[in-house]
C-alpha cells in the first residue's frame, strides 16, 4: 500500500513512518523541512512543502 503522512516530522508522524515501513508500505513523508526526518529507507520518499498549498499537496 502507498501512504502519505502529513506533518511527518513530529513524534506521531515518525512513529507512523516507522510502523508503515515495518509493514512493507511505500511511505511519502510530507514535511516542512526534509532534514527533520532521520529515516533512510528504500520505501520512504520525503517531500518538502506546505500543507496549505494545494499544488504541493497534489504533487505529493
Amino acid at each position: 500500500m502507498k501512504v502519505i503522512i502529513f506533518e511527518a516530522s513530529g513524534l506521531t508522524g515518525r512513529q507512523l513512518i516507522e510502523q508503515a515501513l515495518k509493514q512493507g508500505h511505500e511511505v511519502t513523508a510530507f514535511v516542512r523541512k526534509a532534514g527533520r526526518i532521520p529515516h533512510a529507507h528504500n520505501n520512504l520518499r520525503i517531500v518538502e512543502g506546505d500543507v496549505l498549498n494545494a499544488d504541493e499537496v497534489e504533487q505529493a
